[in-house]
């Protein structure tokens, strides 16, 4: 093989991979997207107590 068919198929192959890792990229960050964190976690745990206590209130008028 000559030099230019060597570099030909080098950037085909350098491409083809950075393709998968964009795809594996964006798989990852979609992912990601879906667990809530963990202040949103403990604001929604706050607010459910709250609202608990607001309710037991009004249960007993």
């Amino acid at each position: 093989m000559d030099r230019y068919k060597k570099k030909k198929i080098a950037a085909i192959i350098g491409v083809m991979n950075y393709l998968k890792e964009k795809n594996n990229t964006q798989e990852i960050v979609e992912v990601k997207q879906n667990i809530p964190s963990v202040w949103s976690n403990y604001s929604r745990q706050l607010i459910m107590t709250n609202r608990n206590m607001l309710q037991r209130r009004v249960i007993r008028r």
